[in-house]
């Protein structure tokens, strides 16, 4: 049986403890017990068991340090699972865990950029119903320039600029695709209504949007990387990297909104 075979066909809890250690082992160089006590709740014995387990999976990855008592990476370490890195930084940053535990804390010292703001939790679980449920949502929308307005929306996806939080919606009101701020949206019930034939447009949109995305996110990437000096750190050219967020962030909100030329008509952000 192949290492991913072995995984696999354990149980989803053996799954989460297994990675945990690969974690543990891959960026901290160690793990033991009293990591896993912390974490899930098991007991001494529990833990070694899992403990037993990946050696018995992954023995060339793991080795036991007798003198302190914990297991360490060894040389041949070949990771059990993929790591997304998307979220890595995050456990590193945050903690390691699933929102439950208030308690959690970085995992390493990290300096991150401060987002412009927080959306509220029933604001944000309000939309992502709407987007699950391909529903319509009525919503109150603040802007600086327009102040408060009703509007429905049909919301599809969230977008992330790296500073703060959109829902991207066919909008009613104008007739067209836009990003919504979720910090400046209120009391958004869902509607116990189907989407209209207009709606529709939303599938289409949403799909030339992604690729609007991915695209500018892909020239973004390749602009770093070129960047770059000979000892693969950013050069003074690239300034720092909080520059490089908001220099994406204006980059592809083109993308996102389907920029159109000079003097047409524009999907835009709603702000103010």
């Amino acid at each position: 049986m192949t290492r991913p075979q072995a995984v696999e066909s354990r149980s989803y809890v053996q799954r989460e403890r297994l990675a945990y250690i690969d974690f543990r082992l891959y960026f901290f160089d160690e793990i033991g017990r009293p990591n896993l006590v912390d974490r899930f709740g098991v007991a001494p014995a529990g833990a070694t068991r899992y403990l037993a387990l990946y050696r018995k999976i992954a023995s060339q990855s793991i080795t036991f340090d007798g003198r302190n008592n914990i297991y360490r990476i060894e040389k041949a370490f070949s990771p059990l699972f993929e790591h997304a890195s998307q979220r890595v930084p995050s456990a590193l940053a945050l903690g390691f865990g699933d929102g439950v535990n208030d308690a959690t804390q970085p995992l390493l010292p990290c300096e991150s950029p401060t987002a412009l703001s927080s959306p509220k939790m029933d604001v944000l679980a309000s939309v992502c119903r709407a987007i699950y449920a391909k529903r319509p949502v009525a919503i109150r929308y603040h802007t600086m320039s327009s102040g408060e307005s009703e509007r429905v929306i049909v919301p599809f996806a969230l977008v992330d600029t790296g500073l703060r939080w959109h829902v991207r919606a066919f909008d009613r009101k104008s007739g067209e695709i836009r990003d919504f701020v979720v910090t400046r949206i209120e009391a958004p019930p869902l509607l116990d209504e189907e989407p209209q034939a207009n709606d529709v447009r939303t599938t289409t949109s949403s799909g030339r949007a992604s690729s609007s995305w991915t695209s500018c996110r892909t020239r973004a990437l390749n602009a770093s990387r070129s960047s770059r000096g000979t000892t693969g750190w950013p050069t003074a050219r690239s300034g720092c990297a909080c520059a490089q967020r908001w220099l994406a962030t204006c980059c592809c909100a083109g993308a996102w909104t389907n920029r159109p030329t000079t003097g047409s008509k524009t999907n835009s952000t709603v702000s103010g």
